[in-house]
Order: C-alpha cells, then sequence, then structure tokens
C-alpha cells in the first residue's frame, strides 16, 4: 500500500508539473510573459519566507513580551512583495489569465515556503549532526 502511495504522489507531482508547464507556454504564447520564471519563483519564495518568518518572529516575540514590530515589518514586507507581484501578473495579462495566474502563484507561495522550511530544519539538523561527531582518531 505504501509503494501505490508513494507512485500515486509522484504521479500527481508529474502531472502538475505537466499543466504548469503547459500553462507557461499558453502564457507565453498568448502574453509574452511567463508565470514560471526564475525572477518569479525567487519572488515567491522571498514572500512566503517573509511572511512565514515574520509570523515566527511576532508570535514569538508576544509570548515573551518582546517587541512585535520586527516580525509585523517582516510580514508586511512579504504582503507588499506579494500584493505588487499579484499586480504585475494582472498588468501582464487579462482579467481571467491574471485570476487562474494569481491563483497558481499564491499555491506557489505556500509550496515554495513548506519546502523552504524544510531545506532550513534539514540544513540546521545537518550541521548540529557534524558539530556532534567527534572524529574517531582524535588524540587526547
Amino acid at each position: 500500500m505504501l509503494v501505490l502511495k508513494i507512485l500515486g504522489f509522484i504521479a500527481i507531482v508529474i502531472i502538475i508539473l505537466i499543466l504548469v508547464g503547459l500553462m507557461n507556454d499558453k502564457y507565453l504564447e498568448k502574453f509574452n510573459f511567463t508565470i514560471f520564471s526564475a525572477p518569479m519563483v525567487v519572488g515567491q519564495v522571498i514572500t512566503g519566507l517573509s511572511l512565514f518568518f515574520g509570523k515566527e518572529w511576532y508570535f514569538s516575540a508576544v509570548a515573551h513580551n518582546g517587541d512585535t514590530l520586527n516580525g509585523l515589518v517582516l510580514g508586511g514586507l512579504g504582503i507588499v512583495i506579494g500584493i505588487s507581484t499579484i499586480v504585475y501578473i494582472y498588468y501582464m495579462t487579462n482579467f481571467i489569465y491574471g485570476t487562474i495566474g494569481t491563483i497558481v502563484y499564491i499555491g506557489g507561495i505556500i509550496f515554495f515556503t513548506l519546502l523552504s522550511y524544510l531545506f532550513i530544519i534539514f540544513l540546521m539538523g545537518y550541521f548540529i549532526l557534524i558539530c556532534l561527531s567527534s572524529p574517531s582518531n582524535s588524540k587526547k
């Protein structure tokens, strides 16, 4: 059963990637604009991480009775970048394609935020394991 779940997940990811590629081709053909270009993906990652870390910073400051302004500014920066990108998508396309692009863009923000957060946790664990490991041939 686990193998079927894994194969199903892989099939869903492949279908999503094919649909995104077709959508990119359609946007390029109609508007000479791709919604998943390198600057747009970097914008999604920056927006998502700013929102996520701003929220975490704010809740941590509230819990420790600290300064919440830093978290609010970081979250606000993420909101401003996200809204300006959505306006840019509407500017480059029409209403229907802009709405579809906005929905896909917001889904990408959620996906890239989760992926970036998991990558940061992986790096932290990796460096902790490196620091905790001791060389086997050390002389004391």
